[in-house]
């Protein structure tokens, strides 16, 4: 079974960081022992309870959508605060980013491009001959 790591970021104040990712970014949201799960389309994050934000940093997470224009187009109509414009970065997928309630940073980011195909590899090679 495919095992995947789960971002964390930090928050103060739980039921702001709840209600940010419910009625903003629109996760679904559940508490836990240590904080918050907060899922939407295959993207799970953490959220940890936290004494002292300011003590301990932000954090930046990095969070994987295979609809990731429709996303940024929904984060547009519910009026995101910092939310950026989509762009690309050479040989890096379409991405944006955010900062959440407690000030992390949240890059979403597209599928990987696919940089490297075997059948390619291959016919330039038989081309050599």
């Amino acid at each position: 079974m495919k095992q995947i790591a789960i971002p964390v970021v930090f928050a103060e104040e739980i039921g702001m960081a709840a209600w940010f990712y419910c009625n903003k970014l629109g996760f679904h949201v559940v508490c836990n022992e240590t904080g918050l799960t907060a899922q939407r389309d295959g993207m799970t994050l953490q959220i940890d309870r936290i004494d002292n934000i300011r003590q301990s940093g932000v954090l930046t997470a990095l969070l994987t959508s295979h609809r990731i224009r429709d996303l940024h187009a929904e984060f547009l109509d519910r009026k995101v605060p910092t939310l950026t414009n989509l762009h690309n970065q050479r040989y890096r997928p379409l991405q944006f980013s955010l900062r959440d309630a407690s000030g992390n940073h949240l890059i979403f980011t597209g599928p990987r491009p696919v940089l490297y195909r075997p059948e390619r590899a291959t016919e330039a090679v038989s081309g050599l001959h």
